[in-house]
C-alpha cells in the first residue's frame, strides 16, 4: 500500500509481539529481531489472542547488522536488556532512521542520544509513557493480550519534530498517541513500576515459592494501598514540574474501561471482566528486576532532585532490596549515566523538557 511504512521490532517478548502485529494489521512491512533467543526462518508468524484475536507473518532479523535498512526500530525491550541489546544495535543505527522507546523508562532516549552521537549518527527518538498495551506469554512468539491502551503519551528529540513523530506513530499502530508536554512527562505517565510495587509486596512469598497466582485478584487493599502512597508522590513530583498526570486508578480506568473510585474494587473489576493476568513466579521477574532500579529509583531520584519527599517510596525499595538481597539503588547503568544528583529543579526541566 502507498502509504506503508517499514518498522523493525527490537524484542520478541508479549509487547514486541503485540505491536509487531499492530504494525503489520496496519499493512506495514515488519521485521523482528530477538536479541535473547534467536528464531529460525526467513519469516516467522506472530500470535495474538485475548483482546487481539491475530496471526501475522513478519520478517525473521538474524541480528542487529539488518537494523540499518530499516527505517523505523521499535525498542520493545526490558530496561534490564537496554545496557546488552542497545549496544549491539547501536552500531548499526543511523541518522535518517526514527526509533521509537516503547515504555521508556529511565531517560533511556537521552542515554542512546549520547551514544549514537559520539558515532556520528543522531536519528529521531520517541519514548511512550508506556507499551501499547498488556500481555504476557503463551508460548515463543504467541502472547495473550490483555489490553490494546486507548491513548499513550509520546515525547520526542528533536522536540520541535514532536507533532510529525506524533502522527509517524499514529500512521504505525492507530489514532492512540498524545503529544507530551516534556520527556519528563512520558517517565512519569509510567505507572507500571508503581501498581507493581504495591501487587508484589504483599505476594513475595507466593513469588518466592514459584506458586501460581492471579495479579489482579490479589491486588488487594493492601497492595493497593501502598501503590496508592507511592502513586500520591509521582504525582506530587509531577505537580513540582508543573506536569499533570493521570493517577493510576485513571490509568485502570482508561486502558481496562472499569468503572469507581477504589482502587481494589478497580482491580477485582478487571479481573471479573478477564482481562487479568497471572503474577510473577520468580524474583527474577521484571515486575521485580526491571520496575526497581528501572522505575522506582528513577523516580525517587528526581524527586529528590525537585525537593519532594518520598516516604513510601524509599521503603518500598529498601524493603525489596532487604527482601530480595539485591543493590536496587545501584544497578542502574542508564541512571548512572544521567548524572540527575547534580541537576537542579529548573535545570532538570530545561533538560528533559
Amino acid at each position: 500500500m502507498a502509504d506503508s511504512l517499514d518498522l523493525a521490532v527490537i524484542g520478541a517478548g508479549p509487547i514486541g509481539i503485540l505491536s509487531a502485529t499492530l504494525a503489520s494489521l496496519a499493512g506495514h512491512r515488519v521485521g523482528l529481531w530477538s536479541p535473547r533467543t534467536p528464531v529460525q526462518g526467513a519469516r516467522i508468524t506472530l500470535r495474538c489472542s485475548g483482546k487481539l484475536e491475530s496471526a501475522v507473518e513478519v520478517e525473521n532479523m538474524a541480528g542487529p547488522d539488518s537494523l540499518g535498512s530499516w527505517s523505523h526500530v521499535l525498542v520493545a525491550l526490558p530496561a534490564t536488556a537496554y545496557d546488552d541489546v542497545l549496544g549491539r544495535a547501536a552500531p548499526f543505527l543511523r541518522s535518517q532512521q526514527t526509533v521509537i522507546f516503547s515504555g521508556a523508562l529511565s531517560l533511556v532516549q537521552f542515554w542512546l542520544k549520547d551514544i549514537l552521537a559520539k558515532q556520528g549518527s543522531s536519528p529521531e527518538l520517541i519514548a511512550w509513557g508506556t507499551t501499547l498495551g498488556t500481555a504476557s506469554r503463551v508460548e515463543p512468539l504467541h502472547a495473550r493480550v490483555s489490553t490494546v491502551r486507548p491513548r499513550l503519551g509520546v515525547s520526542a528529540l528533536p522536540s520541535e519534530r514532536l507533532q510529525a513523530l506524533t502522527q509517524v506513530c499514529a500512521r504505525l499502530f492507530g489514532d492512540r498517541f498524545e503529544a507530551a508536554p516534556a520527556h519528563l512527562a512520558t517517565l512519569l505517565a509510567n505507572i507500571n513500576p508503581v501498581a507493581h510495587a504495591g501487587q508484589v509486596i504483599p505476594n513475595l512469598t507466593r513469588i518466592e515459592h514459584g506458586e501460581p497466582w492471579r495479579l489482579f485478584a490479589n491486588f488487594t487493599s493492601a497492595g493497593t494501598r501502598i501503590a496508592n502512597a507511592i502513586d500520591a508522590e509521582r504525582l506530587e513530583i509531577g505537580l513540582r514540574l508543573g506536569l499533570q498526570l493521570r493517577s493510576l486508578a485513571d490509568h485502570y480506568r482508561l486502558s481496562f474501561g472499569v468503572e469507581g473510585d477504589d482502587l481494589a474494587a478497580l482491580a477485582q473489576s478487571i479481573e471479573a471482566a478477564g482481562l487479568g493476568s497471572q503474577g510473577p513466579e520468580s524474583v527474577s521477574h521484571r515486575y521485580i528486576e526491571e520496575d526497581v532500579p528501572y522505575g522506582l529509583v528513577t523516580l525517587q531520584r528526581i524527586g529528590a532532585v525537585v525537593g519532594v519527599e518520598t516516604p513510601h517510596l524509599d521503603i518500598a525499595i529498601e524493603l525489596l532490596s532487604c527482601a530480595l538481597n539485591r543493590p536496587y539503588g545501584e544497578m542502574n547503568r542508564i541512571l548512572q549515566g544521567l548524572g540527575l544528583e547534580s541537576e537542579t529543579p529548573a535545570s532538570l526541566a530545561q533538560r528533559f523538557s
